[in-house]
């Protein structure tokens, strides 16, 4: 068994990924995250969980993620990359792509980082 939670059988029988290998697709996630939680490719890399952009709109620091309609998200802030704490409502992906925006106003003065959970 490779590690990530699903047994070798189910990974070769029904999921079609490597049973001695975490990360099938080396994108940096495991096989049962990919498959139980951001509901990505396991087989594909280029189906990854990641922040597609960042800008700078109205003063507000903008996320734009790939995403999957029907999956509930969530902006996370932290000032020093230890405690992280929501920023705004959980919400639910309409698109494929998704764009949501910190309310606070961005200040190169003040370290402020931001990431984007998937919510079980």
């Amino acid at each position: 068994n490779d590690g990530d939670g699903i047994s070798d059988t189910d990974e070769a029988a029904v999921y079609g990924t490597s049973p001695f290998r975490a990360d099938s697709d080396r994108d940096g996630f495991s096989d049962y995250y990919e498959l139980f939680h951001t509901l990505t490719d396991p087989l594909d890399a280029a189906s990854a969980f990641r922040i597609t952009a960042v800008a700078l709109v109205a003063g507000q620091l903008e996320l734009t993620f790939e995403s999957v309609p029907g999956l509930e998200y969530q902006i996370e802030a932290s000032s020093d990359l230890v405690g992280w704490g929501p920023v705004g409502p959980a919400f639910v992906a309409t698109e494929t792509t998704t764009s949501a925006r910190d309310p606070l106003p961005f200040s190169a003065a003040e370290p402020r980082f931001l990431r984007v959970t998937v919510n079980p």
